[in-house]
């Protein structure tokens, strides 16, 4: 999303994502996919890409990544913007809420420290309902 870095207040000047691929058997590709499809169908567009991985191998990967025609996109909104998002929205796997906790505490596990995570997620746990 480079058309972005000029507007985001969040954009760093060493653009890294960081993640886990997973290989998956050719037999369950199509199912795989149709799940994925379903889930990510509010405006993500499918590419493939080289990742760099953390053994110093470049493999292709496929990823959803999310456009600026998505109803749901943020764009360089504000991070108390994005934390209400996050809270009060769910999605067709669930509660966002939960899939971001579970992505911070993945980058925490794979020691991942990322400025604008750490920020948001902070932001996101004032916001939760206490339970």
């Amino acid at each position: 999303m480079e058309q972005f870095r000029d507007r985001d207040p969040h954009a760093s000047e060493q653009a890294t994502v960081w993640g886990r691929i997973y290989r998956v058997p050719q037999e369950e590709v199509p199912e795989i996919l149709a799940q994925l499809d379903h889930r990510e169908k509010a405006g993500y567009d499918r590419a493939e890409v080289d990742v760099h991985c953390t053994d110093n191998v470049v493999r292709r990967a496929m990823v959803f990544i999310a456009t600026p025609d998505n109803s749901d996109f943020l764009g360089p909104a504000p991070l108390p913007e994005m934390a209400d998002e996050i809270v009060t929205r769910v999605g067709p796997s669930g509660p966002n809420i939960e899939y971001f906790l579970n992505l911070c505490r993945c980058m925490r596990d794979i020691h991942v420290e990322d400025k604008h995570l750490i920020d948001l997620e902070r932001l996101v746990l004032e916001r939760a309902p206490k339970t």
